[in-house]
C-alpha cells in the first residue's frame, strides 16, 4: 500500500455515523464492485459484513 504524507491524512473528509445512516440501522456500501453491509448494534458498535 502506498504511503500518504501526513498532511494528506489530515485534509481527509471525516463523516460522522449520522451522515452516513441518515438515522437507519444499516447500511450498504459498494467498495471494489463488491457490496458490504455496515449495521449499528444494540450497543452502538459498528459491524461491517460483506
Amino acid at each position: 500500500m502506498k504511503k500518504e504524507s501526513l498532511e494528506t491524512a489530515q485534509e481527509r473528509k471525516v463523516y460522522s455515523t449520522e451522515e452516513l445512516f441518515q438515522g437507519k440501522k444499516a447500511i450498504q456500501i459498494m467498495h471494489q464492485g463488491k457490496r458490504y453491509q455496515m449495521q449499528i448494534t444494540r450497543n452502538e458498535k459498528l459491524i461491517l459484513t460483506k
